[in-house]
């Protein structure tokens, strides 16, 4: 069983209003610096047995910094990466709703159960991230660099609901701490 999970969220990304979910995005501060505020959210006294990383450059660079910081195993999981937006990837979401308005509309109604056309529900995000953490064999603390949709995944398998969920922002470069999660 793991010991407690840090949640790390990448750096805010340089594009704002772009759909980007497993779309490779670059981000607002350089990975170093990225590693440093992240560092600056753990806790002062930290000895976590390994990282776990998105492989997407915006989770993976800082990581990257970040375990050597803490002399820590990093270990890339390509199931930490944000929910997949399909067809979505890559359009704003101003254009996602003139041109694909009902689609859109129809997947906003049930994000959770719904799926992006060519994407995943948060369901299958949840799901995705749990069989992650099911391969982890260590009673250590982790680090966990990764996503807004990961961090919330998180939340759920902790024992929130989808919809409180939601409710709380995931701010970039924050460090959310889980006790327990489902098994």
């Amino acid at each position: 069983m793991i010991g407690r999970i840090y949640a790390l969220r990448h750096a805010p990304p340089a594009r704002i209003g772009v759909c980007y979910g497993h779309l490779e995005m670059p981000v607002m501060i350089p990975a170093r610096a990225a590693a440093t505020a992240m560092r600056a959210a753990l806790p002062a006294i930290i000895q976590p047995s390994l990282m776990l990383t998105s492989p997407l450059e915006r989770c993976a660079q800082p990581a990257g910094h970040l375990a050597h910081a803490l002399k820590c195993e990093l270990s890339y999981r390509a199931a930490l990466r944000e929910l997949s937006f399909g067809e979505w990837e890559g359009r704003t979401w101003s254009e996602i709703h003139r041109l694909d308005g009902a689609r859109l509309s129809h997947w906003s109604e049930d994000v959770v159960h719904r799926s992006p056309p060519g994407g995943e529900s948060a369901e299958e995000l949840e799901s995705r991230v749990h069989g992650c953490l099911r391969t982890i064999h260590t009673s250590g603390d982790i680090v966990l660099v990764a996503h807004a949709g990961v961090i919330r995944a998180l939340r759920v398998l902790g024992g929130s609901d989808w919809p409180s969920a939601f409710a709380e922002p995931v701010v970039p470069l924050s460090c959310e701490v889980f006790d327990r999660l489902a098994s």
